[in-house]
């Protein structure tokens, strides 16, 4: 209760917003249903007690309805605020994918030119020179005669898909095991004498692999490094297909949000690209070893 200028009394009601100068006045809204749902309401709120009313509008949180109430009769925030943040978020995941593409793009580079550097001593693998024979095992005579089908690895890469699964299992499997699953799972849905890939010895890493119709031996893994970036690449492309599936992506703080970036940390070797690479092709070799 306050007095104004000239010493009348000024009564204030807080909970229902309501100013008046006269006693009569102020005692008949003391009797309204109003004034005192809301007394009542707040006298049976415990001090302690946590904020659960939530405005729709801007997210802000009270601890008794009422409160949310009469903050909702004011709040200016509307749709359009919230269309704004949204469009400001998608904004920013575009600028994050433009640098994305920037930097694999600068990686390309630098493989197809190591590619070209090395193809110049490349060993070609045919019926005439470079057999190699393991315990009376002919390399040469299984890859040209027995495999002479096979497909592309270039093509093979191509065609593989990659599923909202395989998102998941890269989340919770690691770059390195579920970059490799990939590849396995594609690789297994062909006969031995047709997939593009086979190993000689794991120790050494020793990878033969077709493309453009010719078995050659993988002198310094660039093919390989090259799929696996691709693969990598798919995944990223998936996972921007399946957020602007998903309504859920629009909040921050949603479980589908939180996996999405689960699945961006382990579908991308970034700074570790040195690391992981060589332990993807480590497990393709083990995978793919020619039983002799």
């Amino acid at each position: 209760m306050k007095k104004n200028a000239e010493n009348a009394e000024e009564f204030f009601c807080k909970e229902c917003d309501f100013r008046c100068c006269k006693m009569s006045n102020w005692t008949t809204h003391k009797l309204t249903r109003k004034h005192q749902n809301r007394t009542n309401l707040n006298e049976k709120m415990p001090k302690n007690a946590t904020a659960n009313f939530s405005c729709k509008k801007c997210n802000k949180a009270y601890k008794a309805r009422n409160s949310l109430w009469y903050h909702e009769s004011k709040c200016n925030v509307t749709d359009v605020d919230r269309l704004l943040t949204d469009n400001q978020r998608l904004l920013s995941d575009n600028v994050e994918l433009r640098n994305f593409i920037i930097e694999q793009s600068k990686l390309t580079a630098e493989l197809v030119n190591k590619a070209l550097e090395s193809s110049k001593n490349t060993n070609i693998v045919n019926s005439n020179n470079n057999t190699i024979n393991n315990n009376k095992f002919n390399i040469n005579l299984f890859l040209n005669e027995q495999c002479k089908d096979a497909f592309n690895f270039t093509e093979f890469v191509k065609n593989i898909e990659i599923s909202y699964q395989d998102l998941e299992n890269n989340a919770q499997l690691g770059f390195v095991q579920g970059i490799s699953k990939i590849f396995m799972d594609n690789l297994k849905q062909l006969s031995i004498n047709e997939r593009p890939i086979h190993c000689t010895d794991v120790k050494r890493e020793t990878m033969y692999i077709k493309d453009e119709d010719k078995w050659t031996k993988e002198v310094d893994d660039s093919k390989l490094q090259k799929a696996i970036q691709t693969v990598s690449y798919k995944s990223m492309g998936k996972l921007m297909e399946w957020k602007q599936e998903n309504p859920e992506y629009q909040d921050a703080d949603s479980e589908f949000s939180k996996r999405c970036i689960d699945i961006q940390r382990q579908s991308l070797a970034g700074s570790e690209r040195n690391i992981y690479y060589p332990k993807v092709i480590h497990v393709l070799a083990k995978e793919t070893m020619v039983d002799k």
